[in-house]
């Protein structure tokens, strides 16, 4: 199973070029069936599927003379005869488990493109592996015409259809060359004014290659690039009749899993690049540069899918298509974590939190982009917290320090004043000692129903008065 590369390590000019478009939201991303081939989703490409089908219906449809690999002559076939429509896409929805596959490392790196608005994407597959790698956030689905007039945020544009919605599967050649009108005109407008990629698309549909027909002798070189890992024999692929003058350097000859870990690395890091250039002006012995340089080190080491899970989970109520690496308070709390962090060595662990090995006192950072006020973030931080201890992810004992930004007034009257440019230590020593674990209940009274994890030690302090750059 695909493990992604440390977020530092070293990405291709072909995912570099890519990854710029994305920061600048100028790229789109049109998925085949390559994307969900590999573990651990597992399921089935053009060939395969077809060949599932045609033993499917071989009891009711006679399938004599017909290529069991080609799809669509086999949906074509079924689709001659009364109902064999309707059996078609009954064995297709039965065919493999489409609805409830685990997704792999590209759907989860394209999900999070999509939630940060950075990817136009289109996805010919049936399975919703995309839409469930992007969880606890929800992604919007297109499927049909009325779909796209509704829906206005970044979404998922499914142009073959979905397996929640069965009927809307498109198989044979009278289906596809019927797909919505948004499929044939999203495409077309997005080769005019982004960079295109095709991922995993072993054969472009009829309506793909009029788009790329109409708009390959004006877009530029560069624009159009095709990633699989078979286009090395380029003469033998579909697409070689598409494009025929497209240039080796656009031909990528990798495995989805592997370039979309590329391709989201590349859009991660830039985050931290900022961060580093503004320290850079600091003594190198200053604590926000020392602080900084840790959390960005226990970072890069991580995948870039985790890391940027770990970003958007920081974040509180950021929609679908707001890009938390924009965020002027996600950068202020990553300074303030990193100034709070000065002189520990430290480990990132899921979900916006951050340990001191030297201390075992756990950071938890919560940033907001629209003012909420400071009683209510503290609620949501504390509330983090306890699901963070049910969990497993922080034990009962364990302090939290929680760095908000981005919120209004106080913290609430437990808030901690600190001093800029303070450090755990210096903010763990401003505060009272705990004679006995309040994480623990007293007391209880007869009839005294006890539902819930404690919040336990906390300390809020605000990300802003501990920043200290110049």
């Amino acid at each position: 199973m695909f493990v992604g590369q440390p977020l530092n390590a070293p990405v291709s000019s072909a995912a570099a070029l890519l990854g710029q478009a994305a920061a600048n939201r100028r790229l789109t991303v049109y998925a085949g069936a390559g994307l969900s081939a590999a573990q651990p989703t597992s399921l089935p490409g053009a060939a395969r599927l077809a060949e599932i089908l045609s033993v499917a219906l071989a009891p009711v449809i006679d399938m004599s003379g017909v290529e069991s690999t080609d799809l669509i002559a086999v949906s074509d076939k079924a689709a001659q005869l009364e109902s064999g429509a309707e059996l078609l896409h009954n064995a297709l929805a039965r065919a493999s488990d489409f609805a409830g596959a685990t997704p792999n490392y590209a759907h989860q790196a394209l999900a999070l493109l999509i939630c940060e608005g950075a990817i136009t994407a289109l996805e010919a597959n049936y399975d919703n592996c995309i839409e469930r790698a992007a969880t606890p956030e929800t992604i919007p689905v297109v499927v049909t015409d009325a779909d796209r007039l509704e829906i206005n945020a970044s979404a998922l544009l499914k142009v073959h259809g979905c397996i929640t919605r069965p009927s809307s599967m498109r198989l044979t050649s009278e289906e596809l060359a019927t797909a919505p009108l948004y499929a044939k005109t999203e495409l077309a407008a997005r080769l005019s004014v982004d960079s295109v990629a095709f991922i995993g698309l072993g054969s472009p549909a009829d309506y793909v290659r009029t788009a790329v027909d109409e708009f390959i002798a004006r877009v530029p070189d560069g624009s159009l690039t095709l990633v699989d890992p078979g286009i090395t024999d380029w003469d033998k692929s579909d697409w070689s009749t598409v494009f025929p003058q497209l240039p080796p350097s656009s031909r990528v000859a990798a495995d989805a899993e592997s370039f979309c870990d590329e391709l989201l690395r590349f859009y991660a890091r830039e985050l931290w690049r900022r961060l580093r250039e503004t320290v850079s002006s600091l003594d190198p012995a200053h604590g926000q540069r020392i602080g900084l340089e840790a959390v960005a080190a226990a970072a890069e080491a991580r995948n870039a899918v985790w890391v940027m899970r770990w970003l958007r989970f920081a974040a509180w109520k950021y929609s679908v298509g707001k890009p938390v690496l924009d965020s002027s308070r996600l950068f202020q709390g990553l300074l303030a974590v990193s100034m709070l962090m000065s002189g520990s060595s430290l480990r990132l662990a899921a979900q916006g939190i951050a340990i001191s090995e030297d201390t075992g006192v756990a950071t938890l950072l919560v940033v907001a982009d629209h003012a909420p006020i400071g009683n209510l973030m503290a609620d949501e931080a504390a509330r983090r917290v306890i699901d963070a201890r049910a969990d497993g992810r922080l034990s009962d004992g364990t302090t939290v320090v929680v760095v908000c930004c981005g919120h209004s007034g106080r913290l609430g009257a437990e808030e901690t004043q600190v001093q800029r440019g303070s450090t755990l230590s210096q903010v763990l020593g401003s505060v009272a000692p705990v004679d006995e674990p309040d994480y623990l209940i007293g007391d209880s009274q007869e009839g005294h129903l006890i539902d819930s994890i404690a919040a336990g030690h906390i300390i809020f302090v605000s990300g802003e008065s501990l920043i200290d750059v110049t």
